[in-house]
């Protein structure tokens, strides 16, 4: 009767072979045994207990027999797993059931102090299963049995799980790396990416920026190239201009997309600081609207000021681009109202130079505005650069309104037109979750509609969406299930873990403790964009980086004094 060794800290203890004398292995890929399966298994973990001298890490890859499913030679399937945690336990001071269950089954007897086992947490990940005409990854439906043998098994046996789903050709593929624990390379499929979008997560300086930089640089340079509206920040992303032809990338300030059309009389009173209500606003911006008005009509005309006409410039001092407050003032005055009183108090509303500062953010609202359209045919990248100013509500209105014209132009084609993707840094400042702590005005401004539906229409119509954050928490669970892949770099809040558990399919409970300990630029995928069907952990490839501090704060703090000393 065979015999083996399970690893106890202390002393070695031999138990039976036999409950599983019936498992024929052949595989010359799959190596030795490196543990045994202990009991209060379910069809998605399990616990195994480590060999003694051998060496199990986590994540690591290793495989199991299938329970019930044989190849047609006889042989037992093999199930791929993925290693999760470790942990040591003392059969002694144990509660769980599994440990009991393994003593009666070896007839193995602990004593004295210290007589540990090592045991490690194991992901079901899935088995391939074949016929005749074709073949498919399986999800495991039954539990693997008690004292089942896990198996360490090289690069060649894991690449059959990797490759058994092999295109024909490799258009439409992006390499984004290599699995972190089996040297494979991982690409995402262009299709399944534009039309199920992508949310990338992850903790400040895990990766994600990198990534999304990276994955644009691939995306441009692919076959067929793809093409991208970048909502840059913090200005992160013009380091692409060093990448990328001058004639096929393009950085254009976000108020040149701003649209009065899109504005309401709430949106209107919250950047000019007027009440919403009050007889006297409502005189206000019924007055600034008749302006947006003949400015639309007739976007060459002049001001009917009389100083404006009469200088050679054609403007007054007073006037605010095409705007002038003077104009303002004489519209307001034909104002038909019962109340003088309310004329009057707008009137010196408008007078005030406060006031008047404030009515400069209008003159970004110009009918002359960038085509989006033009733009984004012409151009392979166009990046639309926040970083201008740090007013957040003109930025949401700019967003909401490139991407509201982008989805009319595709809708309008049936997609046929126009192919793209929207990369949104901060998506909690677009999209944020009810209760999350708020930016702007998401809602007010429309650009949470205008997200939340090109998210669950515009995929169809050859739209997507990549949506960018560091708290998921803070992003609506709406969001965050409209998008079919996932790239989780390292997170570690618990509200964050349990956001995405709640909103996405593809992050679990088992996977919370993994993504805890990510390395930088290591991410774990997982979707539909993804040609494998269980979650794998990408070691990132890097070609360039965002455009931030290239000096450490050290070395900065000592220029600083060595300035300081030296005047």
């Amino acid at each position: 009767m065979e015999t083996g060794t399970i690893k106890i800290k202390g002393k070695k203890k031999a138990f039976s072979k036999s409950v599983i004398s019936n498992i024929m292995i052949e595989e010359e890929e799959v190596k030795e045994v490196v543990g045994y399966v202990l009991s209060d298994s379910c069809t998605e973990t399990f616990n195994f207990v480590v060999m003694e001298e051998k060496r199990v890490s986590k994540n690591q890859y290793v495989v199991v027999p299938h329970p019930h499913e044989r190849n047609a030679d006889g042989k037992p399937v093999m199930v791929l797993c993925r290693v999760l945690n470790g942990r040591y336990i003392n059969p002694e001071t144990e509660d769980g059931g599994y440990v009991t269950l393994l003593l009666s089954k070896t007839g193995m007897m602990f004593g004295g102090r210290e007589q540990e086992i090592l045991v490690f947490e194991c992901q079901l990940l899935g088995y391939i299963h074949s016929s005749d005409s074709y073949s498919e990854f399986r999800p495991v439906s039954d539990p693997i049995p008690t004292l089942y043998p896990v198996f360490e098994v090289d690069e060649k046996f894991i690449s059959k799980f990797f490759n058994f789903k092999q295109q024909q050709e490799d258009a439409g593929r992006l390499i984004v790396g290599k699995d972190a624990h089996a040297n494979q390379d991982i690409f995402l499929e262009m299709n399944n990416l534009i039309k199920g979008h992508l949310l990338i997560t992850g903790m400040t300086r895990s990766g994600k920026s990198t990534f999304a930089l990276n994955l644009i640089f691939s995306g441009v340079t692919s076959n067929p190239p793809m093409r991208f509206i970048v909502y840059d920040r913090n200005n992160e992303y013009i380091g692409l201009k060093k990448l990328i032809p001058e004639d096929k990338i393009v950085i254009i300030d976000y108020r040149h997309f701003l649209d009065f059309r899109s504005l309401t009389d709430e949106n209107l009173c919250s950047m000019l600081g007027l009440p919403l209500k009050l007889k006297w606003s409502q005189i206000i911006t019924e007055a600034i609207f008749q302006l947006f008005e003949k400015r639309l009509k007739d976007p060459n005309r002049g001001s009917n000021c009389d100083e404006c006409n009469k200088t050679k410039e054609g403007s007054c001092k007073a006037k605010i681009g095409w705007l002038c407050p003077k104009e303002l003032l004489e519209i307001i005055s034909t104002y038909r109202t019962p109340s003088s009183n309310s004329k009057e108090i707008a009137r010196n509303h408008v007078r005030r130079a406060r006031f008047q500062r404030r009515l400069k953010l209008l003159k970004f609202f110009d009918p002359k505005r960038e085509n989006i359209i033009e733009l984004i045919k012409k151009h392979l990248v166009v990046i639309v650069n926040l970083s201008t100013n740090n007013n957040i509500m003109l930025q949401q209105m700019a967003v909401a309104q490139i991407v509201k014209d982008v989805s009319r132009h595709a809708l309008k084609t049936s997609g046929h037109d126009i192919c793209c993707m929207h990369l949104l840094e901060e998506a909690q400042f677009y999209v944020a979750e009810k209760n999350a702590p708020s930016y702007g005005d998401n809602r007010g401004t429309n650009v949470y509609n205008t997200i939340a539906s090109g998210l669950s229409q515009m995929g169809g119509y050859n739209v997507g969406f990549i949506l960018i954050t560091q708290r998921p928490a803070y992003v609506s669970k709406a969001a965050i299930s409209q998008c079919n892949t996932v790239a989780v770099f390292r997170l570690r809040t618990k509200a964050d873990h349990d956001q995405l558990e709640n909103s996405s399919e593809y992050i679990t409970s088992a996977l919370k403790q993994t993504i805890s300990s990510l390395r930088d630029n290591e991410f774990m995928l997982s979707g539909t964009a993804s040609p494998l069907p269980f979650p794998v952990i990408v070691k990132a490839n890097v070609f360039v980086r965002p455009m931030k501090a290239t000096l450490a704060p050290t070395q900065v703090l000592q220029n600083l004094y060595k300035k300081e000393k030296d005047s």
